[in-house]
């Protein structure tokens, strides 16, 4: 690395590019009001980039390490852990602004006959269109998707009253009928989904536990009721 000398007005700037085995991680500046010092002070930059280049490559690779933990190698979707982390801080914060979010809780129909008669290929085939319906939010960055673990998976919709997350529900149940059916495992048993929705008011306590366990409840009513339809919760 080489140092950089400017002068802007009364100070001395000193650049030092940081690196990392050839790559390019930033550049350390300093500014010095005493021309006589920079050749000292050019010494030290170096050795201070040279460990800052060190330090910085470190912290990347430990924010690709959290980022893969809370992400599920399958689908690409947040994993359990990453959608709890990321939607309970949601959750808090829309306690502390007054705002209004549902939880659409999702499980697929007869994915076991799936499995059963194509095999787990297919299966893993049939995850992926899931996720990918799932995570098109159609503008809404703020949505939040993600499989929760086996056929079970989750949406959050931020700013979502329950009209709104009817419709984003039966949205869903039309596009996957259509999407999923060629997975199915025989026409006794076609691939569907069904939905549980539950709704996050602010000015009760409700966490991301309590709304998931409303949730399931509703969608085990969808389940008996006749699957691949939606069932809203009661408080």
């Amino acid at each position: 690395a080489q140092v950089h000398h400017t002068v802007l007005g009364a100070h001395q700037l000193l650049l030092v590019p940081c690196h990392f085995r050839h790559q390019p991680k930033g550049v350390l500046v300093a500014a010095l009001d005493d021309a006589g010092a920079v050749a000292e002070a050019a010494s030290t930059l170096l050795d201070i980039a040279s460990q800052l280049g060190i330090a910085i490559a470190q912290a990347e690779v430990q924010e690709r390490l959290e980022e893969l933990s809370s992400v599920d190698e399958l689908t690409g979707l947040l994993n359990r852990r990453g959608f709890h982390d990321t939607v309970g801080k949601r959750i808090a914060q829309h306690k502390r602004t007054n705002r209004f979010g549902a939880l659409l809780y999702i499980d697929m129909d007869y994915f076991k006959a799936v499995n059963d008669t194509h095999g787990h290929q297919v299966g893993d085939t049939a995850l992926v269109t899931l996720a990918g319906i799932l995570s098109n939010n159609e503008g809404r960055e703020s949505d939040i998707s993600g499989r929760l673990g086996g056929d079970e998976f989750a949406i959050w919709l931020e700013e979502t009253g329950p009209e709104g997350a009817l419709h984003k529900a039966e949205e869903l149940l039309a596009t996957t009928a259509i999407a999923l059916k060629r997975f199915s495992g025989d026409a006794a048993h076609p691939l569907s989904i069904s939905i549980g929705i539950t709704l996050a008011d602010p000015n009760i306590d409700d966490d991301l536990d309590s709304l998931i366990n409303r949730a399931d409840s509703a969608l085990y009513r969808a389940k008996r009721e006749g699957r691949g339809i939606a069932v809203l919760a009661e408080r």
